[in-house]
């Protein structure tokens, strides 16, 4: 649109989830819009049916329908929610998202959790979308990377900026696929690099992993962390919690494989010198593994609740006496960083983390977080939670955080208006 004088800068921002309950790339969205209009951008978000967001003023909703083979009730759950479709299923969408569908069979075994199937009709509508706004960005983040997928797709049709954003490595250590299967991706991959003008991951693991994979694209890869805008959507904690009789100490998100109360199960066992440790609890908010709840609720000091919407989450967090942070014992934890790190870290509350990836201690470096590894001896990981216990006990507030996220997502939110589309 030549000649048009805008106000304020434009984002047409992309991800297949938005408002969605219990789906961190929902909560990840979520907090990518606030930032961007919190930086003074209008935005037009594009995201799947499922989404029961609606405009508002700065904000222009666009809701992208798809053919889905596996999964047509979702698409029939998404019209009750909304009474019309924003954007239609045109053929065009059909064959490719068929097409796509019976490639990742051949390929993965499976229909792709990538949501693939999204991108020819999700293109189109970047694609209308950019010629009717000439945005100053578009930004495009998942999860599911049938919207980098989109991005793609448009970007061969129209020039315009375009950032990609990798909430979860594009191909990640735990990838288990035929050499065909690895191939394909590693192509695709470049492609992402080749037509974008910057690529964004959240680890220095998954930066560096990628920066091998492709050399020759390196400087168009950055590592930003996961973080909300000014810390406004995570309650600050600024007085010591009312002390309970009862030491609740509390991990937020699901449970399952390696990621469980395994290892603190122990270290409460053998904190039984501890005055209070009878008194301790350790209480889960999300999914529990089958086999892993079967064992836990016959445990006495285990209590397992329900997902619960992020912004009570964020309450109970703020409120919690002490607060739990497990990764992976494997390598996926080598190249990501969790998505509740900056949520916890804005509460400061105590924090006892289990890692597996050493750049999360660095993240955590703070007065009341009690950071051990696997590979650490029981001894030094029992005397941490002892200190942990302490500071729950008296129900201690950490002085500062150092995960300073909200300040480098506006930088780079503001240097990405000055790059030169390529």
């Amino acid at each position: 649109m030549t000649g048009v004088v805008r106000e304020r800068p434009s984002v047409i921002l992309v991800s297949y989830w938005s408002n969605e309950e219990d789906i961190v790339c929902s909560d990840w969205l979520q907090d990518k819009v606030a930032a961007f209009r919190e930086l003074g951008f209008t935005v037009a978000l594009i995201t799947s049916m499922g989404s029961t967001l609606v405009s508002s003023e700065g904000l222009d909703v666009i809701r992208v329908a798809t053919r889905y083979s596996a999964s047509t009730w979702r698409l029939e759950q998404a019209r009750h929610k909304n009474s019309a479709a924003d954007s239609g299923i045109p053929i065009i969408t059909l064959v490719f998202g068929t097409a796509l569908d019976a490639a990742f069979k051949i390929l993965a075994g499976n229909v792709s959790w990538g949501k693939w199937f999204w991108g020819p009709s999700a293109a189109l509508a970047i694609h209308k979308k950019t010629r009717e706004l000439n945005p100053d960005l578009v930004f495009i983040t998942g999860g599911p990377s049938g919207a980098h997928f989109a991005g793609l797709l448009a970007r061969m049709v129209k020039r315009f900026k375009l950032v990609l954003e990798f909430q979860d490595p594009f191909i990640g250590s735990q990838f288990k696929a035929s050499k065909l299967a690895f191939a394909a991706l590693a192509v695709i991959e470049r492609l992402f690099l080749k037509k974008s003008d910057l690529v964004v991951v959240t680890s220095k693991g998954s930066l560096e992993a990628m920066s091998r994979r492709n050399p020759e694209h390196s400087h168009r890869i950055v590592n930003v962390y996961p973080g909300s805008p000014s810390g406004k959507s995570a309650p600050m904690g600024s007085e010591p919690i009312r002390q309970s009789p009862e030491l609740g100490l509390t991990h937020f998100g699901t449970l399952y494989g390696s990621r469980n109360f395994s290892l603190i199960l122990e270290l409460v066992q053998q904190s039984k010198n501890y005055p209070k440790q009878s008194l301790i609890r350790l209480v889960n908010y999300g999914h529990v593994e089958a086999e892993l709840a079967e064992t836990y609720e016959r445990l006495e000091n285990v209590v397992l609740r329900q997902p619960v919407p992020r912004s009570e989450v964020l309450n109970h967090m703020a409120s919690a006496s002490g607060l739990l942070l497990i990764q992976h014992q494997d390598s996926r934890s080598d190249e990501t960083v969790p998505f509740k790190l900056y949520d916890y870290t804005k509460t400061n509350r105590p924090i006892f983390a289990l890692i597996a990836n050493e750049e999360l201690r660095e993240l955590l470096d703070h007065d009341l977080c009690f950071v051990v590894s696997y590979s650490d001896s029981f001894d030094f990981q029992l005397s941490q939670f002892l200190l942990f216990l302490e500071a729950v006990e008296l129900g201690q507030i950490a002085s500062r955080s150092s995960l300073v996220t909200s300040d480098q997502l506006s930088v780079l939110l503001n240097s990405l208006l000055n790059l030169q589309s390529r």
